[in-house]
């Protein structure tokens, strides 16, 4: 059900070139709306890995490993999944 609800949020997208290239031909075997799902959730592991790597991160908050916990956890029910 979860999947579900974040597949029509991602409603409507449709991928570009770079994502057909990436998945090798295959892109016509997933739904479009797979691409917003996996590229929302990399970005945000990206941003919170940039915060960690530059430093900010202990400076915001002292426990990094039960935020990052929190964080994994959130991206993965954006995804769909029951962590």
């Amino acid at each position: 059900r979860q999947r579900q609800m974040c597949i029509e949020t991602a409603a409507g997208l449709q991928t570009g070139p770079l994502w057909e290239a990436i998945l090798a031909g295959q892109a016509h075997e997933h739904e479009p709306q797979l691409a917003g799902i996996i590229l929302t959730a990399w970005a945000s592991v990206v941003g919170y890995l940039s915060v960690e790597i530059f430093g900010s991160l202990t400076a915001l908050i002292t426990d990094t490993d039960r935020l990052y916990d929190a964080h994994v956890r959130a991206v993965m029910l954006t995804m769909g999944y029951n962590p």
